[in-house]
């Protein structure tokens, strides 16, 4: 069995290089390729030997390079991985856990640095921004209702022909909420491996910024776009039921200066990710709806 390992990354300083190391302690002989998406501080230049790095000549955005990735993957086992994680000597039994499930992707419990306590993956639930992850600290719960932890394993054909990163326009953001409804829309299960538990840094330890401060620049319309464009792809028969929450999120902090919710739907993005969710689910938002939040109308955001 091959495994790709595969992570983007943009100025994470020396964590590609730690992330790629624990990688292989983990994994032995793997695929890893990193994508360089336009890094500032050569976090990339001295990785590992056997590390495969993808230089594009301009800035992608952490989907569209995720996207990158998955079309140069070779092993018939796909690991997902943002480049500031430490795998546990226990993640090939998730990833065998993986190949012999099949039709599923396998996260391992999550620990973060600093420590605050342990993920094991989340459920559904709403905010300001509509749809939302929140995080499940409980363990004894084999299938996840949505995933939360930026490390998952899948069989490269499971990956390929149900799933795949969706086309998100913007530069991060909505990415992970995406990638749980396609699983639960395309009726691939999301397990917890929980022999295995990796770390993950949050964002002011790796980049060294305070809290909510990320080390490449973006700007607040990709996190417009994405979340716009994740509810418009997975919730055509039931759109009215996000849409005022999502009118009332876009007039906060007077985004309607730029943008109005027709404008965003009207886009080219909004129909190609749409298509790519009609592509593959089995499953409808009517059901998702009545399965997580039931028919009463009682949790709209008011």
């Amino acid at each position: 069995m091959k495994i790709s390992v595969l992570m983007p990354a943009c100025n994470q300083g020396p964590h590609v290089r730690t992330t790629c190391e624990s990688a292989y302690k983990a994994l032995g002989d793997v695929e890893i390729i990193v994508l360089d998406d336009q890094s500032l501080d050569g976090c990339c230049d001295h990785l590992p030997d056997d590390v495969r790095v993808i230089r594009p000549p301009a800035k992608l955005g952490c989907p569209a390079a995720r996207q990158y990735l998955e079309a140069e993957a070779t092993g018939d086992a796909l690991v997902w991985t943002d480049p500031h994680c430490e795998f546990d000597d226990a993640f090939a039994g998730a990833v065998d856990f993986a190949m012999v499930g099949g039709n599923c992707i396998v996260q391992p419990v999550i620990e973060t640095i600093p420590p605050a306590g342990r993920r094991y993956g989340a459920k559904w639930s709403k905010s300001i921004r509509g749809i939302s992850r929140k995080r499940t600290f409980s363990p004894g719960k084999t299938h996840l209702d949505a995933m939360y932890g930026g490390i998952y394993a899948c069989r490269r054909d499971v990956w390929k022909d149900k799933l795949g990163w969706l086309p998100l326009p913007g530069v991060t953001s909505s990415q992970d909420n995406g990638l749980s409804l396609l699983c639960w829309f395309a009726d691939v299960d999301m397990l917890c491996y929980e022999k295995s538990t990796c770390r993950h840094m949050k964002m002011e330890h790796y980049s060294g910024l305070p809290k909510r401060d990320h080390p490449y620049e973006f700007h607040d319309d990709d996190r417009v776009l994405n979340n716009v464009g994740v509810h418009w792809a997975f919730f055509e028969r039931t759109w009215d039921r996000w849409e005022g929450t999502l009118r009332k999120w876009l007039d906060s902090k007077q985004r309607t200066r730029k943008w109005v919710l027709e404008s965003i739907i009207a886009l080219d993005i909004m129909a190609r990710l749409r298509g790519h969710v009609q592509q593959r689910a089995v499953r409808d938002d009517v059901e998702f709806m009545d399965t997580f939040f039931f028919r009463s109308e009682s949790w709209l955001i008011s």
